[in-house]
């Protein structure tokens, strides 16, 4: 489709400059067709799903996200935060995030991991190869597989 658009409009401007009265007329009309048989054929695309009122719904509504949203729950505003993929896009809006495995020297409050399957054995452990000189505590966790760990203070708690 792009490609075709981008001939329409290099191929427009020599049309209207045309000898021809019918090769003008054409050309001039042609642009308001291709915009309705755009629109006509957007019903059977992907872009039509956006007109449902189920894209928007908040995903609150599914048991796992509230498992997520109830572990994510007890990270404040502002903390930093390291986590994988799955907890990113829970956190990103209100707390500083950064990549699993990529802190850029910064020893984050708090550690979320999506552990479905068990993928991590041992989150505590997992956490203290990737920050040796800090200690983690499991601060919250889902029965969907999700961890969040809390960095341990100076006075112990």
């Amino acid at each position: 489709m792009p490609v075709v658009f981008l001939a329409l409009t290099d191929t427009l401007p020599a049309v209207r400059h045309s000898t021809r009265a019918w090769l003008r007329s054409y050309a001039v009309q042609l642009p308001a067709a291709v915009a309705a048989a755009a629109l006509a054929l957007t019903t059977s695309l992907p872009l039509a799903q956006l007109t449902g009122a189920e894209v928007y719904r908040k995903p609150a509504a599914v048991p796992r996200c509230r498992a997520w949203n109830g572990c994510w729950h007890g990270t404040p505003d502002g903390a930093t935060v390291e986590a994988d993929i799955g907890p990113i896009s829970r956190l990103t809006s209100r707390c500083r995030v950064f990549r699993l495995g990529d802190t850029r020297g910064v020893t984050p409050e708090y550690i979320a991991l999506e552990n479905i399957g068990d993928r991590y054995r041992d989150p505590v452990g997992y956490a203290r190869q990737l920050h040796p000189l800090a200690e983690y505590d499991v601060a919250g966790e889902t029965t969907g597989g999700y961890v969040l760990l809390q960095r341990r203070t100076a006075s112990g708690g």
